[in-house]
């Protein structure tokens, strides 16, 4: 049954919102800027080791595909 259901979306895509989806929030932009000030910090030192995890905060957005009470039709 549908209802049996719940679907969860990662990276907080722009049709998201649109199609009530619950998803993963992450700030793809400031990842992309950290590995690449990071990349050329290592090129520009002659230090090729990059293997720092990059943490940046996430944020879970609720929406009616995991949570029937807040589904909008």
């Amino acid at each position: 049954m549908p209802q049996d259901w719940a679907i969860f979306g990662f990276d907080e895509q722009p049709f998201a919102d649109l199609m009530d989806l619950s998803t993963i929030g992450q700030p793809v932009a400031d990842q992309a800027l950290d590995v690449t000030t990071r990349l050329l910090a290592a090129l520009a030192s002659g230090d090729a080791d990059l293997d720092d995890d990059v943490v940046l905060p996430t944020e879970v957005i609720v929406r009616g595909s995991t949570d029937p009470a807040r589904t909008v039709y």
